[in-house]
This record gives structure tokens, C-alpha cells and sequence, in this order.
């Protein structure tokens, strides 16, 4: 691959409804996650760490 940009790309969806508490566990090098509602805790190194809702559904007004 002469770049990186010419790097094939590969993408998998995933859907996880979890209860209050619940724990799924994920082992990516690296990836996009893509929030609807809850809050996500990642370990990084060993360190948990919090994620920020990063996605606010978008709600229009809608005309009668």
C-alpha cells in the first residue's frame, strides 16, 4: 500500500441493549463508537475511563 489513505477499510455494525449495570466486553485496535442514549466506560492501559455522550439525537419541529 503505497499510503496510508490507501489503506482498505473495513467496518462491522454492532447493536448491545444492555440493562442498568449490565457489561459488554470489546477489544478493537482502534474504532468509531456511535452513542444513542446511557454513558460508556472504556479501559485504556489498564485506566477506566468515562465517555461523554458524543451524539444528541436530532429532533425537528414537524408542521402540521
Amino acid at each position: 500500500v503505497p499510503t496510508v489513505a490507501d489503506t482498505p477499510l473495513y467496518f462491522r455494525t454492532v447493536r448491545v441493549t444492555l440493562p442498568p449495570g449490565g457489561r459488554s466486553d470489546v477489544s478493537a485496535a482502534n474504532g468509531i463508537i456511535y452513542q444513542i442514549s446511557g454513558s460508556t466506560e472504556i479501559t485504556v492501559a489498564g485506566k477506566p475511563r468515562m465517555l461523554a455522550r458524543l451524539i444528541q439525537p436530532v429532533v425537528a419541529p414537524v408542521a402540521a
